[in-house]
């Protein structure tokens, strides 16, 4: 599943989740509402078509104005990341 189709399926579940995206870089991301983190996680995790069941890496990050956490989720039984 391409990042495109994934953020597609975050969109669906959780119209207001996603703050920004980055779909073109090296490493495609999206920044999320922290308020519904936790929900957005469990789907990730247990939709049958995403699997998101690895922790890469789990990082804090300092934004200058705020501290962040960044997840690399990847899913072995889809091969996505």
């Amino acid at each position: 599943m391409s990042p495109a189709e994934i953020v597609q399926l975050i969109k669906e579940k959780f119209p207001s989740v996603i703050l920004q995206e980055d779909l073109v870089s090296l490493e495609p991301n999206i920044t999320v509402n922290r308020d519904e983190w936790r929900p957005l996680a469990l789907f990730l995790r247990d939709d049958a078509l995403l699997e998101f069941k690895a922790l890469m890496c789990l990082s804090g990050m300092d934004y200058k104005k705020d501290l962040g956490v960044v997840y690399h989720l990847h899913s072995m039984t889809k091969m996505h990341r």
